[in-house]
C-alpha cells in the first residue's frame, strides 16, 4: 500500500492542550505558489492557525485569510494577528450550565484583527 509519496511537516503548540502537535501534507497536496484560505472552528491561542501558516510557507504558498467560527477572549494575544471570527467565547459557568458567547469584535463592526 502506497504512502502518498514524500511529505512536508511542521510541529506546533496547540492552543487548546498546550501540547506539541504535528501537521503533515504530501508534497503534491499544495502546488507551489498556491493561495490558501484557512477556516477553523475554534481559535484559542492560535497555535493550529500558526501551524497551518508555517506549513503553507514550506510549500511557498500564501495564506490569503484566516476565518474562525468561535474565538476565545482569553488569551487576548494570539499567535496569528489577522483573522476574522464570527463569535467570541468568554467562558462558561458549569454549575449553572451557562456558556457566555457573543458576536465577535469583527461581527460587531470592528475591523479584522
Amino acid at each position: 500500500m502506497g504512502t502518498g509519496g514524500p511529505s512536508v511537516g511542521v510541529n506546533y503548540i496547540s492552543g487548546s492542550s498546550q501540547a506539541v502537535q504535528s501537521m503533515t501534507l504530501p508534497l503534491r497536496a499544495v502546488p507551489q505558489g498556491a493561495r490558501a484560505l484557512f477556516i477553523d472552528d475554534f481559535l484559542r491561542g492560535g497555535g493550529t492557525a500558526r501551524g497551518v501558516y508555517d506549513l503553507m510557507r514550506e510549500f511557498q504558498a500564501e495564506i490569503v485569510g484566516i476565518g474562525v467560527l468561535i474565538e476565545t477572549t482569553q488569551p487576548r494575544e494570539k499567535l496569528v494577528d489577522r483573522y476574522v471570527s464570527l463569535l467570541a467565547f468568554d467562558g462558561a459557568d458549569e454549575a449553572e450550565g451557562l456558556i457566555r458567547i457573543s458576536p465577535s469584535r469583527w461581527a460587531s463592526g470592528d475591523p479584522a484583527r
